[in-house]
């Protein structure tokens, strides 16, 4: 079963880039404005976006809001995904690209999606631990063997 996003993909991408749809309304925070949702605006610093998602979550929380727990569910998930969208640089640049170039979608598609998962290892890290992964095998490959040797009844013979 594919995902929105994925079907949004497919359908920008064969449709030509004339999809009725824009690529940001599955991606980000959908069609709304993540900045509108969190009441900050562009040049806010991370401080600033986390003071308002505590902030409006704390208001929208469903446990806290149980007479329309509809609304105040949807209203929630959508602050999430903005913090989510705002609070993570890579992304947040991808987004503030989005919003000054519309008109580059499968641009705005590629950086979203490089953004989004993009592996947070760092290459060098991976590298090092195979290299140290693979010296430790072999350090015990090699002392099973010469322990294997020195008690052979070869090698005791011509002691």
């Amino acid at each position: 079963r594919q995902s929105t996003r994925v079907k949004n993909f497919f359908a920008m991408v064969t449709s030509n880039g004339k999809n009725s749809t824009s690529p940001g309304a599955e991606m980000y925070c959908g069609k709304a404005n993540c900045y509108e949702i969190l009441g900050i605006d562009r040049s806010a610093d991370v401080a600033s976006v986390k003071k308002a998602y505590r902030k409006l979550s704390m208001q929208w929380h469903p446990d806290k809001n149980p007479e329309g727990k509809e609304e105040a569910t949807a209203k929630f998930q959508q602050i999430a995904t903005a913090y989510e969208v705002l609070s993570v640089d890579n992304v947040r640049e991808a987004y503030d690209y989005y919003l000054d170039h519309p008109e580059e979608q499968m641009y705005n598609t590629m950086r979203y999606y490089r953004a989004v998962y993009q592996p947070q290892t760092p290459l060098w890290a991976v590298a090092l631990g195979m290299a140290v992964i693979i010296s430790v095998l072999q350090y015990f490959h090699w002392r099973e063997k010469s322990n294997t040797f020195l008690s052979s009844p070869l090698f005791n013979k011509h002691l």
